[in-house]
């Protein structure tokens, strides 16, 4: 049956083609009738739809019979069903057929009524709507999805920098558009009702408007979109927000003591702290490792150690990964020894070696040298006198020594920092303290890169104060600055000062400088900035909200103070390393007791270049 009909359809076309070619294109809505009578086949044209010629009485049954015709039963109810469209918009018992005349495209519509009189008529298939087309055949319903168009200046921008991206969006089919947002950031705004000023293109705007705020500097993706109500178009935007407060505070650490001595900056713009966990790990205290990102999120942290007391006081980043340096009394040979801890990327062992002998030796910094080595300083009780001497030693990158020095006289001497200086060598700081009086001297010495003394000075001014030098950094003028503390004896009370001199190059005063006042102050890490001048760490009891509060002071290349911010809360807090950053600020890495989850936590502070946390 379906075959006959096609055929039927078919010579409907060409006689529809020879007829009305001259009439389709004002789309007029024509009559077909058709009647299977004595074998002819009678067409008028030029008829309305609604007009329509009686059937002979018998006629579907005579189309039937000659297997031929149009309707399919003999109540007349629908025809053949071939390609019947989606959306029929026609009463029950009319089916649509789709013909291709001429370019354009026609719906033929047929039905039979109640009263044996049928009609069928054709019309522009795009007056259903412009959604319909003919495709095999038959109407069918397709959607053109919207356009989109976003237009955005940049998409890298600044804290605090208002910004705007504004969408537009055009639909051929004239279909009424939706815009839509997905992961908006805090503060942002997108407004649907937007209306531009000026020609703009398309025929549906909104805008997206958003101001970071000085805590929001990071990467957001947001999804931008538009629908008709049958699809959408969208595209993603990646916003990267400038951190130009660059200012934050990080606490590390559980439910016992922990803290943080030395940090460094990392390749990746992040950080790395060591210090000492005693929260976690194996034993007492044990080496802590951690690394965060740029914005102080905890990327990875590990502990090293065995039962005992093991602590870690310095790291450096090196090609691979990171060299750290401590003291243990888990391991070596007896007491406490010096402890060299070789990790990858993710912060995983890859060798350990211990240096000392039987009696006590610590280490309290190390830095890697230009030949791919590290220079170590400490102090120790194996190699010198009973009192204690510092320990200055080379190792390669394996771990193997290359020379052990020892430094000092009949008295007690530490080396508490070293630094590399430019001629290969480098120098160390420290404190001299005579026949263990309990007063002792400022202690600054240089090496060659054989680790042989090339000079060493001591500074005090006064037989009843004592000195130490708890930093050094060589300057770019080729001389020496110097950070530390100064001790009084008031009526039989200590009091301590920050102490801040300047070394030439030959380790010769060229000026000194005390900050505080008369309570304990001190100093425990000092470094030159780009402008020339020197940001300075440690803790103060004279600011600040509780008995230490961490004390960070910003002083010219003459000693002048420019500006100093205390913080912590009502208990004890410290500041053991601080760095100027890349980006200018400064970040600090300590211990406190006012914050964090434990008695003492790791502390670590993103200042920005003013020093402060909060942008004002």
């Amino acid at each position: 049956m379906k075959k006959v009909v096609a055929m039927v359809i078919g010579v409907l076309v060409v006689l529809v083609a020879v007829e009305v070619q001259a009439g389709l294109n004002n789309y007029q809505q024509k009559v077909f009738y058709r009647c299977w009578s004595n074998g002819c086949l009678p067409l008028l044209l030029g008829q309305k739809w609604n007009e329509y010629m009686p059937c002979s009485k018998g006629c579907y049954a005579k189309a039937e019979a000659a297997t031929q015709g149009w309707c399919i039963d003999s109540d007349g109810v629908d025809f053949e069903n071939i390609g019947i469209v989606t959306t029929d918009t026609n009463p029950a018992g009319v089916t649509d057929y789709c013909l291709d005349l001429f370019g354009t495209t026609y719906v033929i519509e047929g039905a039979c009524n109640a009263n044996n009189l049928y009609y069928w008529y054709y019309k522009d298939c795009t007056e259903y709507s412009a959604k319909h087309y003919c495709l095999d055949g038959a109407c069918e319903y397709l959607n053109n999805p919207p356009v989109l168009m976003l237009a955005m200046e940049k998409t890298e921008i600044d804290e605090g920098e208002a910004y705007e991206i504004h969408l537009s969006a055009l639909d051929d089919d004239g279909d009424d558009l939706s815009f839509f947002a997905q992961n908006l950031p805090a503060g942002a705004v997108f407004d649907d009702s937007y209306v531009p000023v000026g020609p703009s293109w398309g025929t549906h705007h909104a805008v997206f408007k958003w101001t970071p705020s000085f805590q929001q500097a990071g990467t957001y993706e947001v999804m931008f979109g538009v629908g008709d109500g049958d699809e959408d178009a969208s595209q993603s935007v990646k916003i990267f927000v400038a951190n130009m407060c660059d200012a934050w505070e990080k606490t590390f650490g559980g439910v016992s003591d922990d803290g943080a001595m030395f940090i460094q900056q990392t390749n990746d713009g992040g950080y790395v702290v060591a210090g000492s966990t005693f929260s976690k790990g194996a034993g007492l205290f044990d080496a802590w490792i951690v690394k965060v990102d740029l914005n102080g999120n905890l990327e990875w942290d590990k502990t090293f150690g065995g039962k005992g007391w093991d602590y870690a006081t310095s790291i450096q980043q090196t090609e691979g990964g990171y060299i750290a340096a401590g003291t243990t009394t888990s391991k070596g040979a007896g007491g406490d020894d010096a402890w060299i801890l070789k990790l990858d990327l993710d912060g995983e062992l890859m060798w350990d070696k211990t240096f000392g002998v039987s009696y006590n030796d610590y280490v309290s910094s190390l830095r890697q040298t230009e030949d791919g080595k590290y220079i170590v300083a400490g102090m120790t009780f194996s190699e010198g006198t009973v009192n204690g001497d510092a320990w200055v030693f080379k190792f390669d990158s394996s771990g193997n020594s290359e020379w052990n020095k020892t430094f000092g006289k009949d008295s007690q001497d530490n080396a508490l920092a070293v630094e590399l200086t430019v001629d290969g060598g480098c120098v160390i700081s420290g404190y001299m303290l005579p026949k263990l009086s309990g007063w002792g001297d400022a202690w600054v010495f240089k090496l060659d890169s054989n680790g042989d003394l090339e000079w060493d000075k001591t500074f005090s001014k006064s037989e009843e104060e004592s000195y130490g030098a708890s930093a050094v950094q060589q300057t770019d003028d080729g001389g020496y600055i110097v950070a530390g503390f100064s001790t009084s004896n008031i009526a039989g009370t200590h009091f301590h000062d920050v102490l801040v001199f300047k070394l030439d190059s030959k380790g010769d005063l060229s000026w000194d400088e005390t900050f505080g006042g008369s309570k304990s102050d001190t100093a425990d890490s000092i470094w030159q900035t780009s402008d020339g001048g020197y940001i300075v760490a440690g803790r103060t009891t004279l600011k600040g909200a509780g008995s230490n509060d961490v004390w960070i002071l910003k002083i010219d290349a003459s000693g002048n103070l420019e500006w100093d911010k205390s913080f912590g809360g009502i208990e004890s807090d410290t500041a053991h390393s601080i760095r100027q950053t890349s980006e200018g600020g400064y970040v600090m890495a300590g211990v406190t007791k006012s914050k964090g989850a434990g008695n003492t936590d790791a502390w670590v502070l993103k200042l920005n270049a003013n020093g402060d946390l909060e942008c004002k």
